[in-house]
């Protein structure tokens, strides 16, 4: 798997592209898709520190991400794409310090471009993603899957505004539940 990984990374260096419709790599999704017929690899770094328990008993987490993203549009405002991860995870619980690192669960799906950006309403896209435990095996989770609401604004030439409203839920359990909100500007 990490020569696949570093495979495609080398790929998408090498060759001449163009950034259509970028996003935070397992972070928020983008409300269009890429050009029909198109590919788009993107990659970032991701770094989220928790810290945990009471003055007797304390500790903290640090996770550092590297995702990669996978986006193919196959269809006139319909993709599919694939998120790998590779994350590094230190948790120290006072004297115990524990490190991993390793594959997270492949998440892949499907984006729908569903209403196109007019002079009052955004662009929204239903997303999903659906997570295969495929991950290394401190890092892998059960079949689950997201649903996802994204939207964006174009405010000026150079600004805009997106949102991501997401629901979650595992295929084991008729369960969903609301999962996160994100919301950023970009320019």
């Amino acid at each position: 798997m990490k020569k696949i990984l570093l495979g495609l990374m080398l790929m998408a260096f090498a060759s001449q592209a163009q950034i259509t419709n970028s996003t935070r790599p397992g972070q928020s999704d983008p409300s269009v898709v890429i050009p029909n017929l198109s590919f788009q690899l993107e990659t970032g770094f991701q770094v989220q520190s928790t810290s945990f328990g009471n003055t007797g008993n304390s500790g903290f987490s640090r996770d550092q991400l590297l995702p990669v993203y996978f986006r193919f549009a196959f269809l006139e405002r319909i993709e599919l794409h694939a998120l790998m991860q590779y994350q590094f995870n230190r948790q120290e619980l006072f004297p115990v310090e524990l490190r991993n690192s390793g594959f997270n669960d492949l998440l892949y799906g499907v984006s729908i471009w569903a209403l196109k950006e007019s002079k009052f309403l955004p662009n929204i896209s239903l997303v999903t993603h659906f997570n295969a435990p495929t991950g290394d095996l401190a890092f892998q989770g059960e079949w689950s899957g997201w649903y996802r609401i994204a939207m964006s604004k174009g405010l000026t030439d150079d600004f805009s505004i997106g949102s991501n409203l997401s629901m979650t839920s595992t295929f084991d359990s008729n369960e969903f539940w609301f999962s996160d909100y994100t919301t950023w500007i970009s320019y």
